[in-house]
């Protein structure tokens, strides 16, 4: 679990099947990043990530009133040592509240300073605005 003042990263779980069904099935949530999953493949993914278990997979919550407003979580850069993809997920119904920057910031501090990750990527569509000007704000070129 990793805090700051406005939210709270927490590992993900079985609980969480829910709402990742609910991002990966909503159009308006996954248009800048592929096509919207079937309920039934998006389930299978996540029996699949709570299976790999790697523990850089979280839920973000917003701890005034402890609602779960979206995903977040490092992937290993296969063929580099030390390396991350860095990938967040709001739900459409908590976008553009400033959530994403600062599941973001608070991931990137515990990958540098607690697990001595030496490289973090984040890849954007270029038409998705919002998380374009986090990356930048965030320092990524």
């Amino acid at each position: 679990m990793h805090i700051s003042a406005l939210l709270t990263l927490d590992p993900l779980s079985k609980n969480d099947k829910d709402l990742w069904v609910e991002i990966y099935t909503d159009q308006a949530t996954m248009c800048h990043i592929g096509p919207a999953l079937s309920a039934e493949k998006a389930i299978n993914l996540f029996e699949k990530a709570i299976a790999r278990n790697n523990n850089l997979r979280f839920t973000v919550r917003r701890n005034h009133d402890n609602k779960r407003v979206g995903m977040i979580g490092l992937k290993k850069i296969k063929g580099k040592t030390n390396a991350y993809e860095l990938g967040v997920m709001i739900h459409r119904d908590y976008s553009n509240k400033g959530y994403s920057y600062k599941a973001t910031q608070l991931l990137l501090t515990f990958a540098f300073e607690q697990l001595s990750v030496q490289s973090i990527v984040t890849y954007c569509n270029i038409n998705n605005r919002g998380p374009n000007r986090i990356s930048c704000a965030l320092g990524f070129v």
